[in-house]
């Protein structure tokens, strides 16, 4: 049925009619018919990695490369507080990368979908 249609192109009734419903939603029957009929309408889970595989893997980005070379560099030069700096930007840079996603992921997780029946509000 999806590929049937440029669904951003028709109108709202169009959509309505090309999914066999009304604007006042789906009886409970209905709803219940083609939730057994498609499986329940779910994300699919994420793929779960260790807290240790998300920090070692924010490693690897070319930016996080040419800054730990230019730490390299002004170690070797005896500049070690450009050193701690180019360190401590790298270290905030993946600790902020493994620590941001891991909320947003909670917050889709934790989010339950919702369906309109007929005569009744979304939950």
């Amino acid at each position: 049925m999806t590929d049937e249609y440029n669904w951003h192109e028709l109108s709202a009734n169009a959509v309505l009619t090309a999914v066999n419903t009304t604007s006042s939603g789906l009886g409970q029957e209905e709803a219940a018919k083609r939730q057994k009929l498609h499986g329940a309408n779910r994300l699919p889970e994420p793929v779960k990695r260790s807290a240790f595989v998300r920090f070692v893997l924010h490693f690897h980005n070319i930016l996080i490369y040419v800054l730990l070379g230019s730490a390299v560099v002004t170690l070797a030069l005896d500049h070690f507080v450009d050193t701690f700096v180019i360190l401590a930007v790298v270290l905030a840079n993946v600790v902020t990368g493994v620590v941001a996603p891991r909320v947003r992921i909670r917050a889709l997780t934790s989010s339950t979908s919702a369906a309109w029946r007929t005569n009744e509000s979304a939950t």
